[in-house]
């Protein structure tokens, strides 16, 4: 995702500056995650949505 955005000219910077970019990036890294098929899946799949809890 760090190189995407780089190349869409929106820096390194992932998670962007707001709530919102920060909220968009987690969905779009659990959309590309899929179904979990290993236990290093699961634990970022996990990441991701407890992070997602605390940008509420």
């Amino acid at each position: 995702m760090s190189m995407e955005s780089a190349y869409n000219g929106r820096g390194r910077d992932i998670l962007g500056n707001t709530v919102y970019s920060a909220k968009t990036a987690v969905q779009k890294a659990l959309g590309r995650l899929g179904i979990p098929e290993n236990n290093a899946e699961r634990t970022e799949k996990l990441f991701y949505e407890v992070f997602l809890e605390f940008l509420k």
